[in-house]
């Protein structure tokens, strides 16, 4: 497989949590194109939540570094 997307939902406690948690996914060396799809705040109980959605693509950083020397490489 070649860059997979991973789509991601989840409840965050505020939009600062959620915030946080899609830049850490935007900093992270396993994901690229971080996009949040819909956050929709509802009350269960007396407590606020966030839903949200997601999707991001995943990269392997190994696997792009061990990508094959190109022909001139290979010569010297």
């Amino acid at each position: 497989y070649q860059n997979p997307i991973v789509k991601i939902e989840g409840r965050a406690m505020n939009n600062t949590l959620l915030a946080t948690y899609i830049s850490n996914l935007e900093n992270s060396p396993y994901f690229q194109n971080v996009n949040l799809g819909s956050s929709m705040k509802r009350t269960v109980g007396t407590t606020e939540l966030h839903d949200f959605k997601l999707s991001t693509r995943f990269v392997n950083p190994d696997a792009e570094s061990a990508t094959p020397a190109s022909e001139s490489e290979k010569k010297q």
